[in-house]
């Protein structure tokens, strides 16, 4: 991450694959190019709307003496979902979703404040911290930085922003750096989001926020508050 830097990084280069979701469609299977990889240079470039190219370009380039533009296969449009299913076409061209919403000025997280929930012992520590603060500033998030200013977002019933608390991965720690004062106030809030951190990246993946019922966290105290959040929705749609 030390080399990289979206005010003087133009391209970005990564090895890709198509896009087997859209098998019933050939012109978008052969358009969609996926990454085989999201690390967090990928995701970033994708976030500043940064060229993310295959190695096909390069090909080209060589082979025509010249800097060719990129185009077709040479371009990646999209980065791959942890959650995906056989039919989930929510990431597809989230690549290019991604260079829209720069255009636009809107960064896909700018309405939403974060908590991060747990220990991160078993997910890198500290470096792991780093980098999803990295990304979600990039994103446009705001990170709340303490319980205190958790627990105050959350008795703002008249708060526009969309609350999360994004969770480590450990099943160890029981109550993953949530408080009985901040849990409580949790189970009342309509506005809070719990989920796993793969969640992050999926949205990244998506150029969206995308809905938390697939990212359960693992640690007992975020599970029951992710559940009573998924349970919250379902009525609502029903």
């Amino acid at each position: 991450m030390k080399d990289f830097k979206p005010d003087k990084t133009q391209l970005c280069i990564t090895s890709a694959t198509t896009d087997s979701s859209h098998k019933h469609n050939e012109v978008n299977r052969c358009l969609n190019i996926v990454s085989k990889s999201r690390t967090l240079k990928i995701m970033r470039s994708a976030l500043y709307g940064i060229p993310i190219l295959s190695p096909r370009w390069i090909s080209e380039c060589i082979k025509q003496k010249r800097i060719v533009p990129p185009s077709g296969p040479m371009c990646i449009r999209t980065l791959p979902r942890k959650t995906a299913t056989e039919n989930d076409t929510d990431a597809s061209f989230g690549v290019a979703k991604c260079v829209a919403a720069v255009c636009r000025n809107q960064k896909i997280l700018r309405n939403c404040s974060v908590f991060l929930c747990g220990q991160w012992k078993s997910t890198g520590g500290q470096n792991t911290i780093k980098d999803l603060k990295v990304l979600l500033e990039d994103a446009g998030a705001t990170i709340m930085k303490s319980v205190a200013v958790a627990s105050k977002l959350l008795a703002n019933n008249e708060s526009s922003d969309n609350l999360i608390f994004l969770c480590d991965d450990s099943h160890l720690d029981e109550d993953c750096g949530v408080p009985e004062n901040l849990f409580q106030a949790g189970k009342e809030c309509k506005l809070l989001t719990v989920v796993h951190f793969h969640w992050l990246f999926d949205c990244v993946s998506c150029a969206k926020l995308v809905p938390g019922e697939a990212y359960e966290p693992l640690a007992p105290r975020t599970k029951d508050l992710w559940r009573m959040n998924c349970t919250s929705n379902d009525s609502e749609r029903a």
